[in-house]
């Protein structure tokens, strides 16, 4: 379809490519072929008689046109895919709808294994794909390509609502045949070895980790390992620490021999919350979603959900 003489399909390419900055990366994205890819921008290029990406060294840089355009279009494609592409009416038994959720996988255990359950007797056809927060998934959600973020309240997107889900306090967990008794004071955790989750290639400090920074030059860290839920079993048989929610690190206890601590100076809890994108607000199925996760966090935590922001 063409409006304007410009052909509507290429600016899913445009936003690909401005997000990538690369044809390679954009046709991963898009699941087309190089040549493809590369025949849309020249497209581009004739109509916006621009270049939009131009090579400089190894990488491809964004033309000031192509940074104009950026918000647009991003925009637009939000728009279409959530007032547009998106059916109004939704019936969970017989929908066969795909929702992507991302999600750490500390959520996806205490959590959403059991909303994906629900899901499964609820919605037999309906399909849920859970990602691990990356470095792109800011961009992903703007681009309304998630339909649901779970994350900590540190790292809420502010223009978009949200709802509160529950909070979590941190522990210390050891090996229940460790050299530690019940309590482990300040110079033992810091003349300890540590366990430590870092995510994504970027290795990203999770929000416990960002939040000990100042003991940083003091802590020493022997293992790094790539999720929450690693932590516990990565401490056994060692004289190890690993810093964890205890919701999780409940979780695991009856799993591995583990021993729960307290923490030996002041972390501020987590505060886990449910964000969805402010296009998104009448999308029935999305909204079916978030009332299930947030239900079934009320049953689970005994918590009442703050919905002041919906």
């Amino acid at each position: 379809m063409r409006f304007d003489k410009l052909d509507l399909n290429l600016l899913v390419a445009l936003d690909a490519l401005i997000s990538e900055r690369s044809v390679t990366g954009a046709s991963k994205q898009l699941c087309l072929s190089q040549p493809a890819v590369t025949s849309s921008l020249n497209r581009l290029r004739e109509y916006f008689e621009d270049d939009l990406l131009v090579l400089e060294g190894r990488q491809m840089r964004l033309t000031y046109r192509a940074e104009q355009l950026a918000e647009p279009v991003k925009q637009t494609l939000a728009l279409i895919r959530s007032e547009i592409t998106q059916p109004r009416e939704f019936n969970p038994a017989t929908s066969n709808r795909k929702f992507v959720i991302i999600s750490s996988d500390y959520m996806q255990t205490v959590l959403l294994a059991d909303v994906i359950s629900e899901v499964a007797r609820e919605a037999p056809k309906v399909i849920v794909e859970v990602v691990r927060p990356s470095s792109d998934s800011e961009e992903r959600f703007e681009r309304s390509e998630i339909d649901i973020s779970i994350t900590v309240k540190h790292f809420l997107l502010e223009k978009h609502p949200a709802a509160s889900l529950f909070k979590d306090e941190h522990v210390l967990v050891t090996w229940n045949e460790s050299k530690y008794g019940n309590i482990i004071t300040r110079d033992q955790f810091l003349e300890a070895g540590h366990v430590a989750a870092t995510f994504g290639r970027d290795r990203r400090p999770a929000l416990s980790e960002i939040s000990l920074q100042d003991l940083r030059e003091q802590r020493r860290v022997e293992l790094l390992v790539p999720s929450f839920s690693a932590l516990a079993q990565s401490v056994v048989g060692t004289d190890r620490i690993a810093l964890m929610h205890r919701k999780l690190a409940e979780h695991f206890r009856p799993l591995y021999a583990i021993r729960l601590h307290p923490v030996p100076m002041p972390i501020a809890p987590i505060e886990e919350v449910l964000q969805w994108h402010r296009l998104r607000t009448r999308d029935a199925g999305l909204q079916w979603l978030k009332n299930l996760i947030i239900a079934r966090s009320e049953a689970t935590f005994n918590q009442r959900i703050d919905r002041s922001n919906e």
